[in-house]
């Protein structure tokens, strides 16, 4: 099939493309599903079953027990973690911009430029 101006191979019944999006994910690539829909088939029909609301249902139907709150907690012996110190950093910032080491140094902060002025006479 042509899908903007390239040209893939797609085989419906082994669920597979050229691509190879459609093996990766188990989700029909664009190329397949312009192929499932020139057949007038379903896309839902060619997507995995580990996609499907049934599986997610099927994962998830277990309970889920809560963890209790703070004051459930048990006590440890050891030294809390307190966060890095992320403070301004002690002394004048600088305010040259950081050059990258193979670039050629100015010779000077400032080149003066002169130029050549004309002077009419009126």
């Amino acid at each position: 099939y042509h899908f903007d101006g390239s040209q893939y191979g797609v085989d419906l019944s082994n669920y597979t493309c050229t691509c190879r999006k459609w093996e990766l994910s188990g989700i029909p690539c664009k190329y397949a599903i312009l192929a499932i829909f020139n057949q007038n088939e379903y896309s839902e029909d060619y997507i995995d079953d580990c996609h499907s609301v049934r599986a997610y249902k099927r994962v998830y139907a277990s309970k889920i027990i809560p963890i209790g709150g703070e004051n459930q907690w048990i006590e440890t012996y050891f030294i809390p973690l307190l966060p890095p110190n992320y403070g301004r950093r002690s002394g004048k910032p600088s305010k040259a911009r950081r050059r990258y080491p193979d670039k050629p140094m100015m010779k000077s902060k400032r080149e003066k430029r002169s130029k050549a002025m004309k002077l009419k006479r009126q």
